[in-house]
């Protein structure tokens, strides 16, 4: 009896530690929608910064790639391999709103301004924001055009969410 009782506490402890462990692991975005958020306003010390956080990369649609990272603060986006229908030149840009929340987004020159860009076979993109960015904690990214927010996975200096399009993204809270 009291081998099955070790034999079911390691079960139950291997179990918790494997939950705990894939917590952190980006797999697929998990889109919800709820009107009880706010918006995350950038840090006042990057307001200044943000106004120039603008790069732009041709990504090949086999390879995919990486717009930003050093040249955009720590801040940047990933492109997996076979996401994009074809090679685009894609810009990743930071700004701040008037009324001062960060806003990610990524726009192309082969597609019409304000048109998202769905990603093919169900790939998602992976878009990172350096947390110094950020006033606050966020608890999801906001997609400002359709209000679906997305979960996000913290890290040690950053913030991450698997998008399934391009578009305009902020961070924020839920209540």
């Amino acid at each position: 009896m009291r081998k099955l009782s070790l034999i079911g506490f390691s079960l139950l402890f291997i179990s918790a530690l494997i939950f705990v462990g894939c917590q952190n692991e980006l797999n697929s975005p998990t889109a919800h929608h709820s009107d009880n958020y706010h918006l995350v306003k950038a840090n006042s010390q990057i307001v200044g910064l943000a106004k120039d956080v603008n790069v732009e990369e041709w990504v090949d649609s086999e390879s995919g790639g990486t717009l930003g990272g050093e040249a955009t603060f720590g801040n940047y986006v990933i492109i997996p391999p076979g996401a994009l229908s074809a090679d685009m030149l894609l810009s990743f840009s930071l700004t701040v709103s008037n009324d001062g929340v960060l806003i990610a987004y990524v726009e192309s020159a082969d597609a019409a301004p304000g048109e998202h860009i769905y990603f093919e076979n169900g790939k998602v993109s992976t878009l990172v924001v350096n947390q110094d960015w950020l006033a606050g904690y966020p608890d999801v990214a906001i997609n400002i055009d359709t209000g679906e927010q997305y979960d996000i996975v913290p890290d040690a200096n950053s913030f991450a969410a698997q998008l399934p399009h391009f578009s305009r993204y902020a961070w924020g809270w839920l209540e």
